[in-house]
Order: C-alpha cells, then sequence, then structure tokens
C-alpha cells in the first residue's frame, strides 16, 4: 500500500477547510481516473474470443478501495487455471491436463495501483 504526506502551512480555520476540501477533490479525481484506466485495462488484458468474459469484468468502488469483480462464472477458472475434465459427452478422457491461468486479476491490480501513484507523483511534482 502507499501513502503520501502533504504538508500545508494555513494561518487560519477557514483557509485549513478550503485547502481540505481542495485535496479531497483532487484525491478523488485521482482515485476515479485509477479507476477508468483500470476498467480500461482489464477490457485489452483478458483474452478474448466472444467477449463476454471481458465485458463481465468491472472495477468499482472509490474513497480509497477498489473491487474488481466478474460476473461470468468460468472467469475464476481463466483467471487462476483448472484441470480439464474427467469425462467429456459421458466418455471417460483419454488423459487430464492442467490449463495454465492468465493471472490477469492480479495483473490489472498491479496496473491501477501504479496508475495510480503516477498520478499521485505528477500532482506532487515529484516526478
Amino acid at each position: 500500500m502507499t501513502s503520501y504526506q502533504i504538508t500545508v502551512d494555513v494561518d487560519t480555520p477557514e483557509e485549513a477547510e478550503q485547502v481540505m476540501n481542495k485535496i479531497n477533490a483532487i484525491c478523488q479525481d485521482i482515485i476515479e481516473g485509477g479507476r477508468d484506466a483500470g476498467e480500461k485495462y482489464a477490457k485489452t488484458i483478458i483474452p478474448k474470443r466472444s467477449g463476454r468474459l471481458a465485458a463481465g469484468t468491472t472495477l468499482e468502488g472509490g474513497g480509497g478501495s477498489f473491487r474488481l469483480t466478474n460476473d461470468v462464472y468460468y472467469g475464476i477458472f481463466v483467471d487462476k487455471g483448472h484441470m480439464t475434465p474427467s469425462h467429456f459427452r459421458g466418455r471417460p478422457a483419454k488423459h487430464r491436463s492442467h490449463v495454465a491461468g492468465k493471472f490477469f486479476s492480479e495483473k490489472i491490480w498491479l496496473f491501477v495501483q501504479n496508475d495510480i501513484n503516477e498520478r499521485c507523483m505528477e500532482l506532487l511534482s515529484l516526478k
């Protein structure tokens, strides 16, 4: 988890409230931008055959927390990997093997984290 500390000198409580409101608005913009960028990235990184898996993936949330969801029932199998079935159409399979996962959920999380970090660095002029 990444955190930033901002120090601002103010003279009056009203000025402090204005500064805090501006900082909160900027942080919300950064987080929403990270979420939107993460959704666009998810659509490009998820393997496509029919497009159903990418369409079912959403990145929701705000206020500093995100939740990656996928409404497609087989999304977890594509993401984490799975074994081939032992039977096919009532007959035993000739052999079973492991199908490797694409691990797109971890890639999406890394992308969102890096995107938010870059936005914060640009805002704070640390880059």
